[in-house]
């Protein structure tokens, strides 16, 4: 009875779940990183490269594996692992009135202090695809730079259904009320990085007006169309996803890709790619590159020499130059009295 007195109050104040998306509903410490020794993670990084090529051979692609692999000194390990002074916090919060999963990344001690924020979008889609506490090392280098991250896993792993970017998109608009009533990010510096799926989250944010100072992607996909055709099993994926799919498939994957909408990326872009990517061609980078200069918008593209899509030869290079690029775009910070 009282499910259905709550779903009559849903029904009865329709801005009742806008009110509250920006609350914080549970949170709670994430899960202890599991415990790796340094020749654990040499091999685990190693079997990345292979990883992608085998998932080539299944969608019927030739792929190569990049001639090396990013991997960590001793002592870079050692210090990530510690995760010294900073902290994982695992949280629930509402979007459209449904709970969803994210975490915030944050130094320990925020008393008295603002921080710049990045918001993540990751990759995948559904349950496979969700975020995870200690990816990179729970966005180590990304702390360490003076940066708080928050994450959100989307709705469709346990509540929802993830819509390939329509109202799961909410789930990361959702983001900018709840970081502000943290009382420590400050808000006159807020940043976005996408990886692959994420870049397609990070462009319908900016579209949908999620103030930022500057974005990066890695490997996104702002072309939609092109690639499904190439890609029957993304084609089968959005099939599943995106609503009304088969009846207005061109429009709606155009809606979800930039290529179509330059006006939309309302931050300067930095987009970064391997050339060695059968995921997404490099070609859709090379050619959105162009699309946003004719639009006069401030972008850099690097496309890497031989990486694939997970960037696993360069990541040294790749979160570096990201954070490089945040930097540059930092505006005055907020006071924490505001």
């Amino acid at each position: 009875m009282k499910g259905w007195l709550l779903l009559g109050l849903l029904f009865a104040q329709p801005g009742w779940a806008a009110e509250r998306d920006r609350e914080i509903v549970a949170s709670a410490p994430c899960a202890a990183r599991p415990q790796q020794s340094y020749a654990e993670y040499l091999k685990q990084a190693k079997r990345r490269g292979k990883g992608d090529v085998q998932a080539a051979v299944e969608e019927d692609f030739k792929a190569k594996a990049p001639p090396k692999t990013y991997l960590l000194s001793k002592e870079e390990f050692a210090e990530r692992s510690a995760y010294a002074g900073f902290e994982c916090q695992q949280i629930r919060y509402l979007s459209d009135g449904i709970e969803i999963t994210g975490f915030i990344w944050k130094p320990q001690d925020t008393a008295g202090k603002k921080f710049p924020l990045i918001v993540y979008n990751h990759g995948g889609s559904g349950g496979p695809g969700h975020l995870s506490p200690w990816a990179g090392f729970g966005f180590h280098n990304f702390l360490k730079a003076g940066f708080v991250v928050i994450g959100s896993s989307y709705r469709g792993g346990s509540k929802g259904k993830d819509e390939y970017g329509g109202a799961d998109v909410h789930d990361v608009m959702a983001l900018e009320p709840l970081a502000a009533s943290l009382g420590y990010i400050d808000l006159n510096n807020q940043f976005m990085l996408g990886r692959s799926r994420g870049g397609m989250m990070t462009y319908l944010a900016m579209k949908q007006g999620f103030p930022l100072n500057a974005v990066a992607t890695e490997a996104g996909n702002p072309n939609l169309i092109e690639e499904s055709r190439r890609r029957p099993l993304l084609a089968a994926g959005l099939a599943f996803s995106v609503p009304g799919f088969e009846e207005h498939r061109e429009e709606l994957l155009r809606e979800r890709s930039a290529e179509f909408w330059p006006e939309g990326i309302t931050a300067p872009l930095l987009i970064l790619h391997g050339s060695y990517d059968w995921r997404v061609q490099a070609s859709t980078q090379e050619r959105l590159a162009r699309v946003l200069q004719a639009a006069g918008k401030p972008y850099e593209l690097h496309i890497y020499d031989a990486d694939n899509h997970g960037l696993t030869m360069n990541r040294g290079d790749v979160d570096a130059r990201v954070i490089a690029w945040f930097m540059k775009h930092l505006k005055s910070a907020e006071s924490p009295s505001r």
